[in-house]
């Protein structure tokens, strides 16, 4: 499964939004004023279809100075693929996006950590991957 513009369009978005460092604040769960702001705009644009086997459903901001990116294999079972397979190939891609996509600057300049969550056409879960700021400094 290759997948090599994985979120391009919601990153654009994203970008589009004029995200930027200045007048932000940090509330007790340790989020990002800025940060929720994104994400809650981003949210009036989603469920979204990434490619033809991926819609991004929803995107969090967590405690912890975290986002969460919700997606949902629409046509595939659990039972249908070899997981770890799906994995090893999925993380270095997502991994690749993190570290080098424009339109996550800010958000890479704001330390967060990034959670991409698959669940399968079943709403079970299929793999999490995680990428801290020491990842992908």
């Amino acid at each position: 499964m290759s997948k090599k513009f994985i979120y391009t369009a919601v990153f654009t978005l994203l970008t589009a939004l004029g995200l930027t460092a200045c007048g932000s604040n940090v509330n007790k769960d340790g989020i990002d004023s800025v940060v929720i702001q994104i994400v809650e705009e981003a949210n009036k644009n989603l469920p979204m279809m990434i490619d033809e086997q991926t819609k991004l459903e929803t995107i969090t901001a967590l405690p912890g100075n975290k986002i969460r990116f919700d997606n949902m294999l629409i046509d595939i079972s659990n039972e249908d693929i070899n997981i770890e397979t799906f994995e090893n190939s999925m993380r270095p891609a997502i991994f690749s996006n993190v570290k080098t996509n424009p339109g996550l600057e800010s958000f890479r300049g704001k330390k967060v950590t990034f959670v991409y969550h698959y669940s399968d056409k079943n709403g079970e879960k299929t793999a999490e991957f995680e990428f801290t700021p020491e990842d992908y400094k």
